[in-house]
């Protein structure tokens, strides 16, 4: 599993003095929400005796186990008076953004959460939660395998993708494609004048999906969270740069809710396609080249994230 931040829940799911559990780097997690609206990520076996946290009481900026009455704040700390020498809980750092709340697995982060240049953190869609039977590595390869555009999707590949490994952890995927699709929405859009769409992608972690939509002047992002070896739990939210008050903000907004609807039509056509994939051995084992898997010139992008992710530093691993 990558070192990166994975989506831990919906911030909408998760109020004030509240506290819930989420399945996730094979152990159980406590996610909490203290009273001054900040968030803590706690591993949520209580280390005195093994109670579960995420059934403890918030108490101003700490979660109380429900057993003992030990209390943590977000950092794993102890928030108790005179048992400041306690070996405290394991925590996980953790930021909101995009509506969800992210934990970083890995120790302590190698690379912040990424947000979109110009967008305020508060103009975006409700998350879209689905999950899906395939292995985390499927869903970034599915947004650099540009061979599927024109079968599932009604899009031709203009010209070859421009690929750029950005950092260590970051990879990123550029295209422009000719809208060929018979469906209504498809023909609306060349009616529109609209026959060709630009599509930036930059990639995080491996599981962390930013889509820019030039064009509109949208985002939309991909958060993965592997639930088991086969099977991954993607949250989707659309953003857009909007004014701050008035109507022009409400006129964003509802752009910005149509956006997303189609972005969700394309987004249910990949869990189509994609139901039930498992790649083979020699491409989940790391290598993307050999007889029956990718041929390394036409999936040249797709070649590129597969060696891409299976680099990416992991647990114990070099950050």
């Amino acid at each position: 599993m990558p070192d990166s931040w994975y989506p831990v829940c919906p911030s909408a799911a998760l109020p004030r003095g509240r506290a819930l559990a989420v399945q996730a780097f094979g152990r159980r997690l406590a996610v909490f929400r203290c009273d001054d609206g900040s968030c803590g990520v706690l591993d949520a076996r209580c280390r005195h005796f093994g109670a579960d946290l995420s059934r403890g009481m918030v108490i101003g900026k700490a979660l109380r186990c429900p057993l003992h009455g030990r209390a943590f704040d977000g950092k794993g700390a102890s928030a108790d008076a005179g048992r400041a020498h306690d070996s405290g809980q394991p925590a996980f750092p953790c930021i909101e953004r995009f509506g969800l709340v992210f934990a970083f697995h890995g120790g302590v982060p190698s690379f912040p959460l990424p947000f979109p240049v110009g967008i305020p953190p508060d103009v975006h869609t409700s998350a879209h939660v689905t999950t899906m039977m395939l292995p985390m590595v499927c869903v970034g390869a599915n947004a650099f395998d540009t061979a599927h555009l024109s079968l599932v999707h009604g899009r031709e590949l203009i010209g070859r993708p421009e690929v750029e490994v950005l950092s260590q952890h970051t990879i990123s995927i550029g295209f422009t494609a000719r809208v060929s699709g018979d469906s209504l929405k498809d023909r609306l859009l060349r009616w529109l004048g609209h026959g060709e769409v630009r599509v930036e992608t930059t990639c995080w972690g491996g599981n962390l999906l930013i889509f820019h939509h030039r064009r509109v002047g949208t985002f939309t992002v991909h958060a993965a969270l592997p639930v088991d070896a086969s099977s991954t739990t993607v949250f989707t939210v659309s953003g857009r740069a909007s004014p701050r008050r008035g109507l022009a903000r409400a006129r964003e907004r509802l752009r910005l809710a149509v956006h997303h609807r189609a972005v969700m039509s394309i987004v249910r056509q990949d869990e189509t396609a994609l139901a039930g994939l498992s790649l083979s051995p020699s491409v989940s084992g790391g290598s993307a080249t050999g007889a029956g898997t990718l041929d390394p010139l036409g999936d040249h992008a797709l070649t590129a994230w597969l060696e891409h992710f299976h680099a990416l530093p992991r647990s114990g691993t070099a950050a």
